[in-house]
């Protein structure tokens, strides 16, 4: 039977995760609390268990599908990320050059502006940069309405 730190390795191998990701799996595997922590003790001490790179790793990733900054700092605060991790992966996270790429994809696949809004709306781009990444692919501007980015 594999020990927690193989298994630990073995997911670990095929992406970066998280200590509470890789903690979540081996308790769902029926390792113990004191199993579990101990692999996250020895994967620490190998230095292979790295919450900044996972989410590098989830960033570059949100680079070739993207998704809004809130919405991409949520999913890493969910997978375990702790803050100041966040804010450093995201340091480099150009929104608007995202937004505006794919909505420019949106219109070169012949979508029309209206399908082109809703995929950056659920994809959790705030609205005014929906709106200006529309205007620079589409050369018109959607009227947004009265709601503001901050989410309330």
């Amino acid at each position: 039977m594999p020990t927690p730190v193989s298994e630990a390795l073995a997911m670990l191998a095929r992406r970066p995760y998280t200590g509470r990701e890789v903690a979540e799996r081996l308790k769902k595997k029926g390792r113990t609390a004191a199993e579990v922590e101990e692999a996250l003790a020895a994967l620490s001490r190998m230095g292979v268990l790295d919450d900044l790179e996972a989410a590098r790793a989830t960033v570059r990733h949100r680079r070739r599908v993207p998704r809004g900054r809130r919405a991409v700092a949520h999913e890493l605060y969910r997978r375990g990320v702790p803050p100041d991790a966040v804010e450093e992966a995201l340091a480099d996270y150009d929104e608007m050059e995202l937004a505006v790429a794919l909505a420019g994809r949106e219109r070169q696949r012949g979508r029309h502006f209206a399908q082109a809004a809703r995929s950056l709306s659920q994809r959790a781009f705030p609205p005014s940069v929906a709106a200006a990444a529309l205007e620079r692919a589409y050369g018109q501007s959607p009227d947004i309405g009265p709601s503001s980015d901050d989410g309330s």
